[in-house]
């Protein structure tokens, strides 16, 4: 539900920093994952900003630094350039690569 929130917010240009607010506060409950892992979350959105990362792609990115063996197959080219840990490229599969 926060990555559907988050969408209009980043068609319009606009930050998701607030919806982490909430969810660090408490006044929206989150499941555990999401809760244990929003300031990461937060951290890589911060980090890509330029390309504007959804928090949909936070968490796929997110996932993939946590299970190290997992791959994401997706057909948005900006997982080409999101980097997890802040050096190491995401692994993952788009069409045409």
């Amino acid at each position: 539900m926060l990555t559907e929130a988050a969408i209009p917010l980043n068609r319009a240009g606009m930050y998701a920093g607030p919806l982490f607010a909430l969810v660090e506060s408490r006044v929206i409950p989150a499941g555990m994952e999401i809760g244990d892992q929003v300031t990461d979350l937060r951290v890589l959105t911060r980090r890509h900003r330029v390309l504007s990362m959804p928090l949909a792609d936070a968490g796929l990115v997110r996932r993939a630094g946590v299970h190290f063996t997992s791959t994401i197959f997706t057909r948005v080219g900006d997982f080409l350039f999101y980097r997890e840990h802040g050096y190491e490229l995401v692994p993952g599969l788009t069409p045409g690569t």
